[in-house]
């Protein structure tokens, strides 16, 4: 059997992501939580080489990068649930929206917008006003594409949930947690709909700590 080992912090949306994937395929994995120091250890350069979170250690061997170990969970571990689509156009789709997430709606949604007015006043972190004053601008960009995307029958499938909605949830949905996101949610109903189902479900409810 293989034991699978998490590394990473409840306050990421990269974190959150892989652990909603490991519950969403039905996956027993330990979660070890890291933060800055630990980062910084020279035992977790092994982990992962440039010190970022997630890392996974899979009896003994590391895989890093979220959408390496999302789809290692997905294909490694086929059962009921797939969450990357057999239809080819559906699957690029998935992964079209792995990179969007990651190339575009984490540096301005996550990193500019809820870091800067969540998390950098709870740890004593100055708060750049400018950088969320241009933060919200394209993150109304970006949730008007999510919702263009939406009207057309979803994200990469119109009947089940991918890799890709998976993250591009886990980084919309901490929006729901400070009033910027609130207000910017209200201006695109489909996306608040979309966004407000996925924090209900199991896969999301439990993996916000």
């Amino acid at each position: 059997m293989t034991t699978m080992t998490l590394y990473g912090s409840a306050l990421s949306p990269y974190v959150r992501a892989v652990r909603a994937t490991f519950v969403e395929i039905g996956l027993d994995y330990k979660f070890v939580p890291i933060g800055p120091k630990e980062l910084q250890a020279p035992d977790y350069a092994a982990r992962h080489p440039y010190r970022k979170l997630p890392s996974l250690d899979i009896d003994g061997e590391p895989l890093y990068e979220t959408s390496a170990i999302m789809r290692y969970i997905d294909e490694a571990h086929e059962g009921k649930v797939q969450l990357q689509p057999t239809d080819l156009l559906a699957r690029a789709r998935s992964e079209q929206w792995l990179s969007v997430a990651n190339s575009y709606l984490y540096p301005d949604i996550f990193t500019g917008l809820f870091f800067q007015r969540a998390i950098a006043p709870k740890f004593g972190m100055p708060v750049d006003e400018a950088l969320i004053a241009a933060s919200l601008e394209k993150t109304r960009s970006h949730l008007d594409i999510v919702s263009a995307a939406l009207s057309s029958g979803g994200l990469a499938s119109k009947d089940d949930l991918t890799l890709g909605d998976i993250l591009v949830g886990a980084i919309l949905v901490p929006l729901q947690g400070i009033d910027e996101g609130r207000n910017l949610l209200k201006a695109v109903p489909n996306v608040a709909g979309w966004v407000g189902n996925l924090a209900k479900r199991p896969s999301f409810a439990v993996t916000v700590t």
